[in-house]
């Protein structure tokens, strides 16, 4: 996770700066877990450009940062003139110095590395019962097997097949009740949803077979009036 700094990080401390410079920075300096080396996100603040989707008569944000960059020396790698005002740059350590003391930066953040992770937290009680014996439950379910392979066998109030969740992951099923093998209840369709319905099935390669076992419930019969 990044952690916002006021003035220079740690990871460039190899920059000697006075007292008087560190305290001239306008903007702040945010560190990335795994930064790419020289290579920054520039942030503007709202005064400072526009982007394309207002009318003012401020310049874009893509020609502020070519500016920006002949000033500063340093190259600008992309412009981001609609979701952010800023632009990513390569820079020196002497070039992210001018920068963080542009009086039009808002932030200056490191470009980072990012990775996805086999561990979903929090995880829904379905997903996270499985994956461990013990109690309590620990909010979390690691994906570390993908159930290739894998049938499971859904004993319940029989399976709505049609659902677009379980498109190719549905096998016939057996009727033990009579009625055919469509849930009758809405019970059976939740089960299967967490051994073969993306996102929140455990194993992402599972294939679920519908069995009806249980009949739908039988209305009570109306109760007699009191009065003669």
């Amino acid at each position: 996770m990044n952690r916002r700094i006021s003035l220079l990080s740690a990871a460039i401390a190899a920059t000697v700066l006075s007292a008087a410079s560190m305290s001239a920075f306008s903007a702040d300096f945010r560190t990335a877990q795994n930064p790419v080396q020289g290579e920054y996100i520039v942030v503007l603040k709202n005064d400072a450009a526009r982007i394309a989707s207002e009318a003012r008569p401020n310049a874009l944000v893509s020609t502020i940062a070519r500016q920006m960059a002949a000033s500063h020396r340093m190259n600008v790698t992309q412009s981001f003139d609609h979701a952010v005002r800023g632009f990513a740059v390569k820079a020196d350590d002497a070039a992210l110095v001018r920068l963080l003391a542009d009086p039009r930066v808002a932030y200056v953040e490191e470009n980072g590395v990012m990775s996805i992770n086999a561990t979903q937290s929090p995880a829904t009680w379905g997903l996270d019962r499985v994956d461990q014996r013990a109690l309590p439950l620990n909010n979390s379910y690691v994906y570390n097997r993908t159930a290739a392979g894998v049938h499971a066998y859904i004993i319940d109030t029989g399976v709505l097949g049609t659902h677009s969740q379980f498109t190719g992951r549905m096998g016939n099923g057996f009727d033990a009740v009579g009625g055919g093998t469509t849930d009758c209840n809405g019970h059976g369709t939740h089960a299967p949803a967490l051994s073969a319905a993306p996102p929140g099935a455990w194993p992402r390669a599972s294939r679920s077979i519908r069995c009806a076992c249980w009949a739908a419930p039988v209305p009570a019969p109306p109760r007699a009036s009191s009065r003669a």
